[in-house]
């Protein structure tokens, strides 16, 4: 069996909706979540 060579990270965007008076936790949450994704990262490096 063979290798696949480089695999390249698969990346799918999407939205949601949420409610204007949702929007600022909404907010809060995604940004907490791109930092912890981002200190993860960075500890992979």
């Amino acid at each position: 069996m063979h290798g696949a060579g480089l695999m390249l990270p698969i990346t799918t965007a999407f939205g949601v909706f949420v409610p204007e008076d949702e929007a600022d936790e909404s907010t809060e949450v995604l940004q907490d979540a791109r930092r912890a994704l981002e200190s993860e990262n960075a500890g992979n490096a």
